[in-house]
């Protein structure tokens, strides 16, 4: 594992390795939940305050596009594979804006190659996508750029600090973080000696050689991992409900459902769509929350009519489609052909061309 230490820098001055992250982390947590729990205490040296997330810190590289890439030109900047931690990091200093913010971040000295394979951001790291899958709908785009009011006071001052860390391109001129309690001090604060605390005990189970659950070998946003440990939200939510209440889990709730409306939008505008809404797993993700698919179609008549067919099955449409589309669909279901049967003279004959519509004579 690369060696790296403990420096302060702003997040505004980081930069995403990918165009994409998901809307919660591996674990099934939701990024929402992350951001509203992270905190901030009186800042040190060069900054006004600094944040403390309840994940672990993130790792940051001095580093720059490929040769081919059309942002080599860009230079060195401040990047992590951590993105989602980023994300929302960047969104919490963007809260305390104009004040000039910090993190703890862990400072690679070694790129082993995971950066160079990972990097695929369109805006050489200045912004990143946000979605349910790396493969649905973007739900949204994230820049701070475009949320950080440049016209109030201090503006200019927050600006300033943030270009500075971005050029800060030396570990040595980087800010030391804030030197914490050793292991053994913790052990005499704690008051037991004979019994190791809680982190202390955690670290014990970890895995040789691993500093924080998400290293350059083994980044949180690796999409091989995220296939092998799908999110699971229905969990964290039931967690939520319990030890939090009921509005932290109902908001939760919201971004589930919020999730399949988008799933099923998605498929709905999807060219060729037939009114038919197919969501793989939605008995393990969503029925425990939203209960059936149809019946969760149906409780949103403001987005969703649902048709009955024959038996159990439907169709299903968009409540805002325009009156062609509707139009058109009303033409489709008239033009199918009606079922028939065929006149035949004699056994194993030929069906004749003039047909005869079921029932007729």
């Amino acid at each position: 594992m690369p060696v790296f230490e403990q420096k302060l820098i702003n997040p505004l001055a980081m930069r995403f390795t990918q165009e994409h992250i998901r809307t919660t982390f591996r674990d099934g947590r939701l990024l929402e939940v992350s951001f509203s729990e992270i905190k901030s205490k009186p800042g040190t040296g060069d900054y006004d305050i600094l944040l403390e997330a309840p994940f672990p810190n993130i790792e940051i590289i001095r580093w720059h596009p490929p040769r081919h890439s059309k942002d080599r030109r860009e230079g060195d900047h401040w990047f992590t594979l951590d993105n989602r931690r980023l994300y929302c990091l960047q969104r919490a200093a963007v809260a305390h804006w104009p004040l000039r913010v910090a993190v703890v971040v862990d400072l690679l000295y070694a790129d082993p190659g995971s950066v160079w394979r990972k990097f695929d951001s369109s805006t050489c790291g200045r912004s990143v996508t946000i979605g349910h899958s790396t493969r649905g709908p973007v739900l949204a785009r994230w820049d701070w750029r475009s949320q950080a009011p440049t016209t109030c006071a201090g503006a200019a001052t927050a600006l300033e600090a943030i270009a500075v860390d971005d050029l800060r391109g030396e570990v040595a001129v980087l800010q030391d973080a804030p030197e914490e309690p050793s292991s053994l001090l913790a052990l005499a604060l704690s008051g037991a000696l004979g019994v190791l605390p809680e982190p202390a005990k955690a670290a014990q189970t970890r895995e040789p050689g691993c500093a924080t659950p998400s290293t350059v070998d083994s980044s949180e946003d690796s999409e091989a991992v995220e296939q092998v440990a799908p999110p699971a939200v229905e969990e964290v939510l039931h967690v939520l409900e319990k030890q939090l209440g009921g509005g932290a889990a109902r908001e939760g709730e919201q971004a589930l459902e919020a999730e399949a409306i988008a799933e099923a939008e998605w498929q709905l505008r999807t060219p060729g769509n037939k009114g038919f809404v197919w969501v793989a797993n939605w008995n393990t993700r969503y029925i425990r929350r939203l209960g059936t698919l149809r019946s969760f179609l149906e409780s949103h008549p403001e987005r969703f009519v649902v048709h009955p067919g024959q038996g159990r099955g439907y169709k299903v449409s968009l409540a805002d489609a325009s009156e062609e589309q509707k139009e058109e669909e009303k033409q489709t279901r008239k033009a199918a052909p009606a079922p028939s049967t065929w006149r035949k003279t004699g056994r194993g004959a030929a069906p004749q061309k003039k047909w005869v519509p079921a029932g007729g004579a």
